[in-house]
């Protein structure tokens, strides 16, 4: 981790780009963003882990984060993927208790860091931010409830499909660059890498999709997906 200046179009881009703050004026965000820190954490590197006692939120300019959680055998449960916009953090930061989880960079990853105290303030002051939060807190919980029904629920073949269809939507385009590694991707869908690699076979092979890379697949039947029930 070293820390940068934020030199792409003004100190204040970071904060445009998350959706708690994106609803004040310029000058608003100028004083959020002179009150946060700038870091470019590379692959590999943790910005929190279980027992970071920091009170920090860790919100992402660009690159990606995985957040995941060790079982007691050492397995890792990949809980979500952090983009442009998205946060982490703020758990600990209000619960005032230790995270439990590790938020890890999958790529050099651009973070703006914006301390407690900071963060309490502009709350104060813009009372829309807590809502904006609690509306995150909300879609976050939706998502967390659906993948765990998707796990116990879902086939693979489904888990896999909506997953394919989610990316292609958050990146607006057929051609997905995966930020995740098959041992990660398998490990967030609830699967086994080897039941991965096979079932991305069958896609391929049945013409819903083409793997190009490894880490590049192209949907060429998204209608096919979305009609999977098995």
């Amino acid at each position: 981790m070293r820390t940068i200046s934020c030199s792409c179009g003004g100190q204040n881009v970071c904060i445009q780009s998350v959706p708690i703050f994106n609803h004040l004026d310029m000058n608003e965000m100028k004083k959020i963003a002179s009150a946060s820190q700038h870091y470019l954490y590379e692959k590999g590197e943790w910005l929190t882990h279980p027992d970071d006692e920091s009170e920090q939120l860790y919100i992402v300019y660009n690159g990606a984060v995985k957040v995941y959680r060790l079982s007691e055998n050492g397995k890792e449960q990949v809980i979500r993927i952090l983009y442009s916009g998205d946060f982490t953090g703020d758990i600990s930061l209000f619960a005032g208790t230790p995270s439990d989880y590790f938020a890890e960079a999958l790529e050099p990853s651009r973070i703006c860091v914006i301390d407690r105290s900071s963060l309490e303030m502009f709350i104060e002051n813009y009372p829309k931010i807590g809502l904006k939060m609690i509306k995150s807190y909300t879609l976050r919980l939706e998502a967390t409830e659906k993948q765990l029904s998707d796990l116990t629920a879902e086939h693979i073949d489904t888990r896999l499909a909506n997953y394919l269809l989610n990316q292609i939507k958050r990146e607006e385009n057929h051609t997905i660059h995966l930020k995740l590694s098959k041992k990660d991707l398998a490990s967030f869908l609830g699967t086994t890498p080897e039941t991965l690699s096979r079932k991305l076979g069958q896609f391929q092979q049945a013409g819903w999709i083409e793997l190009i890379e490894n880490k590049t697949i192209h949907v060429k039947d998204q209608n096919a997906l979305e009609t999977i029930e098995t």
